[in-house]
């Protein structure tokens, strides 16, 4: 049984562990007979809670659910952590998808729910969400109870053991135990994710359609299809834009 949020945040009522500690002990409470399901994206925070589950001893097996992803990212995961499983929600494109949904934007992120929140369905899942990502992450609770929807067959408890961690923490965490991060940190890049993803910022996004030509050219065609379905339609949305890379660089 899943205990209460108040209960966890009390496992240190003096303050005196660290949040290693904690988040150690945090892992352990939660820990379901069949072990968890860790979402790993190969970014450090989903690195931080990985090794964290190590230390603390607890079962779990590890996804990673495939999108966009920069190459670099793709190929650190697979010879730094043989043992995640790679896994994509079936029969779904998001080039072809995006023809008829139109494009993702930050207040409709279609593209997570099918390429990110399906996975863990019925299960406990690890997750490395921290409040001080974002103000839509500072709502989300050290236990989140996700429903049943159309997309997830089951219910799923997500269990964010690091909530409350800072950016330093994480890349103190990772340092002081010399646990090897993607190189795309060390060259500029802030997140880890999609390519294009509608919650980089305008910089970001620039960047990356520089740095990933061909998947930004995925991306063009993808728009080209969604211009010209509108086109044909007689939407009048499409009359902003000139051409469909003008709506790309818009999007952009």
């Amino acid at each position: 049984m899943i205990k209460m949020e108040e209960e966890l945040l009390a496992l240190d009522p003096a303050n005196s562990l660290s949040r290693v500690d904690v988040a150690i002990a945090r892992l352990r409470a939660f820990e379901p007979p069949e072990g968890y399901f860790l979402a790993f994206s190969g970014g450090k925070d989903s690195q931080t809670v990985y090794h964290l589950a190590v230390e603390a001893g607890v079962k779990f097996d590890a996804h990673f659910n495939v999108s966009l992803e920069p190459p670099e990212l793709m190929k650190f995961i697979r010879l730094n952590y043989p043992d995640v499983k790679w896994e994509k929600h079936q029969g779904f494109n998001f080039y072809t998808k995006m023809e008829r949904k139109g494009f993702p934007l930050r207040q409709a992120r279609w593209c997570c729910e099918y390429m990110k929140e399906w996975g863990g369905a019925g299960r406990i899942v690890l997750t490395g969400v921290r409040w001080e990502e974002s103000p839509r992450r500072r709502k989300r609770q050290l236990v989140d109870h996700l429903t049943k929807s159309r997309i997830l067959p089951e219910p799923k408890v997500c269990v964010n053991p690091i909530i409350d961690w800072q950016l330093s923490d994480v890349w103190g965490y990772l340092r002081a135990r010399n646990i090897r991060h993607c190189s795309l940190y060390d060259i500029g890049f802030k997140r880890l994710g999609c390519v294009l993803c509608p919650m980089a910022t305008a910089a970001e996004k620039r960047l990356e359609s520089l740095f990933w030509p061909k998947i930004t050219n995925a991306w063009l065609s993808s728009f080209q299809r969604l211009y010209d379905r509108r086109v044909s339609e007689g939407n009048e949305s499409v009359k902003r834009w000139s051409s469909a890379k003008a709506m790309l660089d818009w999007y952009i």
